[in-house]
């Protein structure tokens, strides 16, 4: 408690004193708990938090993380009031599961705790990816990188672009992903490290048939006997490129790192370093063609690499009708 009085004093000194005053003071209660703490899918090497602010009287908010198995937590950040998420991206290990939780705090102290919520750490793999000569290179990326750009992950490619074949042709990128083979024109030796989320497996979709390029994944996959559903649809080997004598080789092992090329029979999905694909896709959109068929349709041998100018790293535009002048 303060008590005050109040005192007048006049031009010849008499005082008066005013009655007495007293107020009690209490300090800032502590903020209320955030609530609703959730976590979005791990993305490449980070962890992303949001949760609900529901004090109106917090300085910021503190968060907390343990090994799950673990007693205690221990504080990874704090961020200013009204602030509602947070990427924790250091010191995680990964495929390993972590708890987190998350209170507000004032003056007067800390709220509780929020409710906990737990992710698994992405794996986050390395891979060299060594350039010795200049040449079209068909790779994959067995990881989803941090970065996609192509002139970040292949900062010598020509145009600085990759190149995917959609079915029908060619068409040119300037970021990467993984699932897919991709062309890239390199003219000279170079060497880089390329890292990410590891990527253990992926089911992929073709609409119809014909050739398409696909991508290995972190370990290497054997291709004997395709995962494809309808069983069948997927001709084997498969085929990938050697830079050196810029020619095709076939092969039963999907490797990371390599792209490759194969052959679809029909519309079909497969599925590449994963279990059995379930029940069979509704009827497909396409017959199954022999394989007979498919070769004299599409050719023995997948497209050649694509026609560039080696300048500028862009696609030459082909004709596509031609005429006969005498």
């Amino acid at each position: 408690f303060y008590f005050w009085k109040v005192v007048a004093t006049d031009n010849e000194g008499a005082t008066s004193i005013g009655p007495v005053w007293h107020f009690s003071t209490t300090s800032e209660p502590a903020p209320e708990a955030p609530a609703n703490l959730q976590i979005q899918e791990p993305n490449s090497a980070a962890i992303e938090l949001s949760w609900n602010d529901v004090s109106s009287n917090e300085v910021g908010f503190k968060l907390a993380r343990r090994l799950s198995g673990q007693a205690e937590f221990t504080q990874i950040a704090v961020v200013q009031s009204n602030q509602t998420h947070y990427t924790d991206q250091n010191g995680l290990l990964g495929d390993s599961t972590y708890v987190y939780s998350v209170r507000a705090y004032n003056v007067s102290g800390n709220s509780n705790y929020s409710n906990q919520a737990q992710a698994v750490a992405p794996r986050v793999s390395y891979y060299d990816f060594p350039i010795s000569d200049g040449s079209w290179y068909m790779v994959s990326l067995p990881v989803t990188p941090f970065q996609s750009e192509v002139s970040f992950l292949f900062p010598t490619a020509l145009g600085k672009m990759a190149f995917n074949w959609d079915g029908t042709g060619y068409t040119a990128t300037t970021n990467l992903g993984p699932e897919r083979g991709y062309w890239l024109a390199i003219p000279d030796p170079w060497f880089g490290e390329i890292c990410g989320s590891g990527v253990s497996e992926y089911t992929i979709h073709f609409g119809q048939q014909g050739w398409y390029m696909i991508g290995g994944v972190v370990e290497a996959v054997d291709f004997t006997n395709p995962n494809d559903n309808p069983d069948g649809s997927i001709l084997t080997p498969a085929f990938g490129w050697d830079p050196y004598s810029n020619n095709y080789y076939t092969t039963d092992i999907i490797e990371p790192k390599n792209g490759y090329w194969i052959a679809v029979l029909q519309e079909c999905d497969l599925n590449i370093g994963g279990q059995p694909l379930g029940a069979v896709l509704p009827k497909p959109f396409s017959a199954k063609m022999t394989k007979e068929a498919f070769y004299a349709n599409y050719g023995e041998a997948p497209p050649a690499p694509p026609e560039i100018d080696w300048k500028t790293g862009k696609l030459v535009e082909l004709p596509k009708e031609f005429t006969l002048y005498q």
